[in-house]
């Protein structure tokens, strides 16, 4: 681990632990850089502004760190309204609704202004499609409806609205049940479940391109937060969702980086702290900095040719929910063919580029592959 990356852990650590961060002479460009692809830039920023004067960033520097700070302040408050109006909406839609991650997640922060999110997820009880249809009779926002997930935009915020959960795991498969009523249509997980559903998700992306400090970070508040946390009790929960070995070892990383208040799990070995530490600081929030190709795309043995034919052709299911026309009518499977090449030339052209260059340049890492295994995340 490189020493701006370990000043970058021990900065969270500090944070986390509400302990005051020690001072230390760095490549702050480089911080910067490691801060702003994990989007915890404000964390990192206010914990530099506590450090004795003789360390704090200078110039430009100090300037992209308080810039940043306070782009992280003014972003939640444009969160904060978008909340209030997604909720607004779902209600005068008499929409069944659970709201997940990190709407719920930031109250466990010292200081929720600081936890940032991309977007709104919210999980319904009614069909997508007469969502789809109150959204357009009153006028609201539809950025895309793929088959499982509807995109609303409200104040600049995306909305997106599941009519499932978005884990790989049964255990959420009636997410209704396990939800307590707290309003005339909104339900709520309890802080077990909540905790949970955040380590299924995270799961969820470690098997795609990958996951971030940030849901760590999640993962250590919760904990912390959760007055009397029963370890046993919330593992025996991860068994029956088939993320045991997930979380006792994701225990042990944050025991080590963070010093989370956990038991379980043992020492971790120096080749799987390798894999985790390249997984978890170098691919950024969701991997996308080190990986631009799935993780179920690749093996062993795959060819660079069988890999880019699995991308630009991907089987029937997967285009089923990118094109929910062909979803509905399986004769227009040919159009959907054509419709996945041409987003490929050129709504997502610049992912296709980078996808061709991983391929070319030879850089697929098997430390996510390993990790997986490790973590017997299927």
């Amino acid at each position: 681990m490189t020493a701006e990356k370990k000043y970058f852990i021990e900065l969270l650590s500090s944070y986390v632990n509400r302990t005051a961060p020690e001072g230390q002479k760095a490549d702050y460009g480089e911080l910067f850089r490691i801060a702003e692809i994990h989007d915890v830039g404000g964390i990192i920023a206010n914990q530099l502004k506590q450090i004795p004067s003789e360390f704090q960033p200078e110039g430009e520097f100090k300037s992209n760190f308080n810039q940043l700070l306070g782009y992280t302040v003014k972003n939640y408050a444009v969160r904060e309204m978008a909340y209030s109006s997604a909720k607004e909406f779902l209600n005068s839609a008499k929409c069944p609704h659970l709201f997940v991650k990190g709407v719920n997640v930031k109250e466990y922060y010292p200081d929720p202004e600081l936890r940032t999110s991309g977007d709104i997820d919210v999980i319904v009880n009614t069909p997508l499609e007469s969502i789809n249809s109150f959204a357009e009779n009153n006028s609201a926002t539809v950025k895309e409806y793929v088959s499982n997930t509807l995109t609303l935009v409200f104040n600049s915020v995306e909305l997106e609205i599941h009519s499932e959960a978005d884990v790989k795991s049964d255990y959420f498969n009636d997410i209704f049940s396990l939800a307590e009523k707290v309003g005339e249509y909104e339900y709520k997980l309890d802080e077990y479940n909540e905790l949970l559903y955040v380590l299924c998700h995270l799961a969820k992306h470690l098997s795609y391109r990958g996951a971030g400090v940030r849901m760590l970070l999640d993962i250590d508040l919760m904990i912390r937060g959760i007055k009397g946390f029963n370890e046993e009790k919330f593992l025996a929960m991860c068994e029956s969702a088939g993320v045991k070995k997930t979380a006792q070892v994701l225990f042990s990383l944050l025991r080590l980086w963070f010093n989370t208040p956990v038991k379980s799990g043992d020492e971790l070995d120096e080749a799987l702290l390798s894999k985790l530490e390249e997984v978890f600081i170098d691919g950024g929030s969701f991997g996308y900095e080190t990986s631009s190709i799935p993780a179920k795309y690749l093996s062993g043995d795959a060819s660079r040719l069988s890999v880019l034919l699995k991308i630009a052709f991907p089987d029937k299911e997967y285009l089923k929910l990118c094109y929910p026309y062909y979803n509905k009518k399986s004769l227009l499977y040919p159009v959907a063919r054509v419709n996945r090449v041409f987003d490929g030339l050129f709504k997502k052209r610049k992912h296709a580029k980078r996808v061709i260059s991983q391929i070319n340049s030879d850089s697929v890492s098997d430390s996510q592959l390993g990790l997986l295994k490790e973590l017997e995340i299927n």
